[in-house]
C-alpha cells in the first residue's frame, strides 16, 4: 500500500517541478497587427458575408500555418516576450495608443476580450503578487491617447466580431 502511494507522490512532485520550470522561463508570442481596410462599412450584406469569409479563411490558414512564412513578412508583426501563468493564463506588456502607452496584460485563453485596467478603481480581489504592489498596476491614460474611442457594445463595430 505504501509503495503505490509514493509512485504517486513522486510523480505529482516532478510534475510540479516541471511545471515551476515552465512558468519562469518566458516563450514569445507572434502578434500580427494589420488593419481592417475592406467593405466591412458596406451597406450591401453580400459584400459583408464575403469579407467576413475571407478574413476567416486567412486566419485558418494563419493558425494552421504559421511558420510557413518569415515574420518580416507579416504586415506590422512583432514579437515579444510570453509568460506562462499557474491558471493557465499568460502575461505579456504590450503597448496601446498613440503615444503608445506599455501596459502589462494578461491573456485569458478561455475568453474572447482582452481587458485593460482604464482607471484608478481597477482593483485586482484577492489578489497576492509577490512581486507587484496592486496599487501599482499600470493603467492606459484615456486622456494621453489620440486614438482611443469607447465602442458602445450595440454598435456595428462590435457587432462585426460577434455576427450580431
Amino acid at each position: 500500500m505504501q509503495k503505490p502511494m509514493a509512485s504517486v507522490f513522486l510523480r505529482l512532485s516532478f510534475l510540479l517541478i516541471l511545471s515551476l520550470a515552465s512558468a519562469s522561463s518566458p516563450s514569445s508570442i507572434t502578434l500580427s497587427l494589420s488593419p481592417i481596410t475592406s467593405s466591412l462599412t458596406s451597406t450591401n450584406s453580400w459584400d459583408f458575408v464575403a469579407d467576413i469569409t475571407k478574413f476567416t479563411l486567412q486566419r485558418a490558414y494563419h493558425l494552421k500555418t504559421p511558420h510557413k512564412r518569415p515574420s518580416s513578412a507579416l504586415h506590422g508583426s512583432t514579437e515579444t516576450p510570453l509568460y506562462p501563468k499557474s491558471y493557465g493564463g499568460y502575461s505579456v506588456s504590450l503597448a496601446f495608443g498613440t503615444p503608445p502607452q506599455k501596459i502589462p496584460l494578461v491573456f485569458d485563453t478561455g475568453s474572447s476580450l482582452m481587458w485593460v485596467p482604464c482607471t484608478k478603481s481597477y482593483t485586482c480581489d484577492n489578489c497576492t503578487f509577490s512581486h507587484v504592489d496592486p496599487k501599482k498596476i499600470t493603467t492606459f491614460k484615456l486622456r494621453r491617447s489620440k486614438t482611443f474611442r469607447i465602442v458602445d457594445c450595440r454598435s456595428r463595430k462590435c457587432g462585426w466580431l460577434y455576427g450580431s
